[in-house]
Parts: structure tokens; C-alpha cells; sequence
């Protein structure tokens, strides 16, 4: 798939959104402060020597650029943290639909675009910096690059829904690895994997993630330690507790120790109405509908 072209001002956009929000705000401000004291600096004295005239022409030229550059650049940079923010609100919209979803409809209807943020802000959500290669395509190289210390790991999302990603493509992304300098490598794909890619991946430190483990790698960055964990299960207890003197019957209503994943209240057990898990058993936030929070039975 041919990528269309783009302008140089495009192009700064993009390389400027690819930072965090925070990073592009303040280089725009280094960038406007630094080019508006460099524009407003005093010109050198004009030579005598005719033969030294570029010592005049080459600064002269350069603040002329800083004039420019000093609301352009900020401007890019700026705009640039805009959609590095809006992408990042994104992420974490499109992830926490996906984590609290009982059911696998959210990730199965994503765009392939989407299933990659869904992909990358799992791992950022476990500790990982992720950097965003984005292919041309639904099949383009390597997808996202994550590190944790040294070590680095190339991931290729691949949203089969019914095809199995078979051998081809784990060794693509074996040589991705090897070009890389990686030490590992993941193929995350919303379908199987063949007996052929599972074999293929053992031993050359290659996993195979699909869709019920991306879900499962959301759920566990969400329950991961807080300073205030200590506090919030005592919360937890109390709240449970006041749940099961206030429910009339036991058997009315079934209460779990588990607390939701999103508001840390007790969970209720409920059966899922429609979709793919219709008459399944899941549990669901007590606080429904102002928490949609959600679990697996067993959970």
C-alpha cells in the first residue's frame, strides 16, 4: 500500500505528535524563547572589506529564518502535543473498553489502526515505553517497538479475526527482530496461531499473543500495586460488608470479594443479555449503570 505524500509541515506534525504531550509544550517554549532572542539579537557591524561580506550575509540570513521560526516552530510543536494528547486519551478510552468488556465484540469490531493503540497502551500500561512505528497498511513491518530498561521488543499486530496467522509471519518477525537488535519479539493477533507459528516461535523467544491474552495483559496492568492498595482494600471489605447486611437474601443477589475494576466497589453476579456470551454469567459493578466495570465469572 503506497503512502500518500505529505509536506514538510505535515511531516513536523507527525514527528511531533509521536512525543509526549508534555515533551512538545515544552520544546515549543525552548524553541520560541531561544529563536525570538536569536531574532532580536544586534546585527554585526557592516564590513569594509568587501571580501568579508558573508560574515554579515550568513548571520543575517540566519536570523532572518529565527524571525519565522520563532511563532512556526513553536506553532508546529504545539500542535503537535495537541494530537499526542488526543491520541493518548484515545488509547486509553479504546483500552478501557476493551479491559471491561466480558465479551470479545469491542476488540473484534476495532479498526486495524485501533487494535495497535489497544496493543501498545497494554504495554504501557505494564511499565513499558512504546514507540509507535505505525505501517502503511493492516500488514505493514514491525508495528510498535517496547522497552523496558536495555532491552527492547519489536510487536506486530495482525487483526485476523478467522484466519490463523501462520509460520510466514513469525519469521518475518524473527528477521524484524534480528535487524532490530531486539531481544524479543511479539505477534499479537486476534485469531490463532498455527501449530507450525507456535513451533516456530518456541526457543527464539518469540510469544504469541492473542486477543483473550490482550485482554487479560489489560486486566493485569489495571490491578497492578498503588501506594494507596493497603487503604483501598480496607475500603473494599467495609463496603462489602455493608452490602451483605443491606441485601435482603443471599440467594436474591450473589455478591463477590472481588471489587470492580474501575471504582473498587463490590461486584454483583449478572448474565450478559446479548451478544456473542448472551445467557453467560459474568460479574458485573454493583454501582451499574453509573460504573460499567466487569469481570469474569471466577475472576
Amino acid at each position: 500500500m503506497s503512502r500518500r505524500k505529505t509536506s514538510l509541515f505535515e511531516d513536523l506534525i507527525d514527528v511531533a505528535s509521536r512525543l509526549p504531550w508534555w515533551v512538545g509544550l515544552t520544546l515549543a517554549a525552548i524553541s520560541y524563547f531561544g529563536l525570538h532572542r536569536y531574532a532580536n539579537s544586534p546585527l554585526p557591524p557592516a564590513p569594509t572589506d568587501p571580501g568579508k561580506l558573508f560574515e554579515v550575509v550568513g548571520p543575517t540570513m540566519w536570523r532572518t529564518f529565527a524571525m519565522f521560526g520563532q511563532y512556526l516552530l513553536p506553532f508546529v510543536l504545539t500542535v503537535g502535543a495537541g494530537v499526542s494528547a488526543w491520541k493518548a486519551r484515545k488509547r486509553s478510552r479504546l483500552a478501557d473498553e476493551v479491559r471491561d468488556d466480558p465479551t470479545a465484540a469491542t476488540l473484534n469490531q476495532m479498526h486495524w489502526q485501533e487494535f495497535e493503540l489497544v496493543a501498545g497502551e497494554a504495554y504501557r500500561r505494564r511499565g513499558y515505553a512504546v514507540t509507535e512505528r505505525g505501517g502503511a497498511g493492516p500488514d505493514g513491518g514491525v508495528d510498535l517497538v517496547i522497552r523496558k530498561g536495555s532491552e527492547s521488543t519489536v510487536v506486530q499486530c495482525k487483526q485476523y479475526r478467522a484466519t490463523q496467522v501462520g509460520v510466514a509471519i513469525v519469521r518475518e518477525l524473527f528477521g524484524a527482530m534480528t535487524a532490530e537488535g531486539a531481544s524479543a519479539g511479539v505477534v499479537v493477533s486476534l485469531g490463532p496461531f498455527t501449530r507450525d507459528a507456535q513451533a516456530f516461535a518456541g526457543g527464539r523467544n518469540i510469544k504469541l499473543v492473542t486477543g483473550n491474552d490482550l485482554q487479560a495483559l489489560l486486566r493485569e496492568g489495571a490491578q497492578a500495586p498503588r501506594p494507596d492498595r493497603e487503604v483501598t482494600s480496607r475500603a473494599n471489605a467495609v463496603s462489602i460488608e455493608y452490602v451483605r447486611a443491606t441485601v435482603p437474601s443471599a440467594a436474591a443477589i450473589a455478591v463477590s470479594d472481588t471489587a470492580c475494576p474501575r471504582c473498587k466497589s463490590p461486584m454483583t453476579k449478572r448474565v450478559a443479555k446479548a451478544g456473542a456470551n448472551a445467557g453467560k454469567a459474568f460479574w458485573g459493578c454493583s454501582r451499574f449503570p453509573e460504573c460499567r466495570g466487569t469481570r469474569e465469572l471466577g475472576a
